[in-house]
């Protein structure tokens, strides 16, 4: 009796150590991640940003098609540095963080500017994300990230900011 006892204990104990972290602790610990990816995206740093994401990760990013996996993602960042853009200003926002199942999800916003050759002033978007991670021995890897811009460039003066003064101000 008494070694049941102590197995339901132990049992309990386990238990709440293993627990999802309240929302607020979750909420910090992604956001230093976040942060370092935000570092990275602006100074280019490609080999840092892939090591964000899963080698299985789902990515849907602005204008162009999914990437499916670590390697396409590097394919692709590695594309977007060499035609000479630039990212001069990166930040997100994290609306809502919850736990699920073994699943953290992120819902947020962005602000970004990048630099284009031939374009006189960089160009600023803000928009809206939804990112789908889990938890690794060394913090978190990226499983699926979505995003998408808030700016429609099918509606003359609401589009992406090219320095003329149209579009959202940061």
């Amino acid at each position: 009796m008494v070694r049941i006892r102590t197995l339901c204990v132990v049992a309990a104990l386990a238990l709440l150590m293993l627990s999802p972290a309240s929302a607020g602790e979750l909420k910090s610990e992604l956001g230093a991640m976040f942060h370092k990816l935000d570092a990275a995206m602006l100074a280019g740093d490609v080999d840092a940003i892939v090591t964000f994401y899963a080698d299985d990760a789902y990515v849907m990013p602005n204008y162009a098609g999914a990437l499916d996996g670590r390697a396409a993602l590097r394919a692709h960042m590695e594309q977007t540095f060499a035609a000479g853009i630039k990212f001069t200003a990166f930040s997100g926002k994290m609306k809502k963080v919850w736990e699920s199942d073994g699943m953290i999800y992120a819902v947020g916003s962005y602000t970004l500017s990048i630099s284009m050759p031939g374009m006189p002033q960089p160009v600023k978007d803000t928009g809206k994300a939804f990112t789908v991670l889990r938890r690794t021995k060394g913090g978190f890897e990226i499983v699926y990230d979505i995003w998408n811009t808030d700016q429609n460039p099918m509606q003359r003066g609401h589009g992406h900011d090219h320095g003329h003064g149209h579009g959202h101000e940061h």
